[in-house]
């Protein structure tokens, strides 16, 4: 029975001895590797600028969630005291 290998085959390609291994892609193991490493590499660098993208945004909306939330408090806080003016008011 002749052994298979999946991935790449540890036998030198030229020398016509593998060992009882199948012909696997010429492409040596380690060579492999690096490219898988190189795709994976481009693919984090790819979300790490979605996620650099996202915290702009988070915190342009936090900068304007405050904005507004100051403003509210401001628009509360005169209009209780117009309230309350009004109030002395009918009471003088």
């Amino acid at each position: 029975m002749k052994r298979c290998t999946p991935v790449a085959s540890f036998a030198d390609p030229g020398s016509g001895n593998n060992n009882g291994y199948c012909p696997g892609p010429t492409i040596p193991l380690g060579g492999y590797i690096v490219k898988k490493l190189e795709k994976v590499a481009l693919a984090v660098q790819a979300e790490q600028k979605n996620c650099d993208a996202v915290k702009k945004r988070y915190a342009a909306a936090i900068v304007e969630q405050r904005s507004c939330y100051s403003l509210l408090k401001d628009l509360q806080v005169s209009s209780h005291l117009r309230k309350r003016q009004v109030v002395e008011i009918s009471f003088s």
